[in-house]
């Protein structure tokens, strides 16, 4: 039997509130997160998440944000190679959650979405009216090299990058991968809006495996404690929560 997570940090919501069952939880499974390569962990955060989730709980397979990673972290893929892989590494993934999802009881299968990323791009005007403004912010602080938006996620690439053993990679590419980091804080800043079933659903709370400076960056980035200029241009409606849970 698979052990029960635990939350051991918190951005923005109060542990009370997760227990209580008082946000509608959304599962990012990143494609080239380790963690989650690992089926038996899928299967905790979707046992966890829909055990907890207010109403619905969505498990996003950001498909076109590890399209970016592999294009970019290797100078030999093409932007469709790329593309073409991601799409199979979603498919094995949806097919993975739906295994787990038929050993869930009932009524935890019936509240359980399975989006891809295009689901909130294409189908929300706020979603991409939020990525334009981030862009937008970017290449302006990119006239001062190491400043404001660009400088910061920039830190975040180099940071990534160093993790994974890749801190050798080209400018060009390093802001290539910026662009991953740009449409996941536009799209996450705001919530995530999709349609499923003829539904319109909104999710306030991420949970993760490990909370950092990607997740303060947006909630500073929301509350206006910085990039005050950026979050005048953005669509936000309502708070932002993360959670971490091992």
């Amino acid at each position: 039997m698979t052990a029960e997570l635990r939350i051991t940090d918190t951005l923005g919501v109060s542990a009370q509130e997760l227990i209580g069952r008082q946000r509608s939880i959304i599962i990012g499974l990143s494609l080239g997160n380790r963690y989650f390569l690992d089926m038996e962990n899928v299967e905790r955060y979707l046992r966890w998440g829909s055990a907890h989730t207010k109403d619905r709980l969505t498990v996003l397979i950001p498909d076109q944000l590890h399209a970016i990673n592999l294009r970019y972290k290797n100078s030999r893929t093409s932007p469709g190679k790329a593309l073409r892989r991601a799409q199979r590494d979603a498919q094995r993934m949806q097919g993975r959650v739906e295994q787990i999802r038929s050993v869930l009881p009932v009524v935890q299968q019936n509240r359980l979405d399975v989006i891809f990323w295009d689901q909130v791009v294409c189908n929300s005007r706020k979603a991409r009216k939020n990525i334009e403004a981030m862009h937008q912010q970017f290449e302006s602080d990119k006239k001062v090299p190491g400043s404001g938006l660009y400088g910061e996620v920039m830190a975040l690439v180099d940071s990534y990058l160093l993790h994974a053993g890749r801190a050798e990679l080209s400018q060009v590419r390093r802001e290539g991968l910026c662009g991953y980091f740009l449409q996941e804080a536009a799209i996450l800043v705001g919530g995530v809006e999709y349609r499923c079933d003829g539904r319109s659903q909104r999710q306030d709370l991420f949970i993760y495996p490990s909370l950092g400076a990607m997740q303060s960056l947006i909630t500073e980035i929301q509350s206006g404690d910085r990039f005050a200029s950026l979050r005048e241009s953005l669509v936000i409606e309502g708070e932002i929560a993360f959670a971490e849970l091992r």
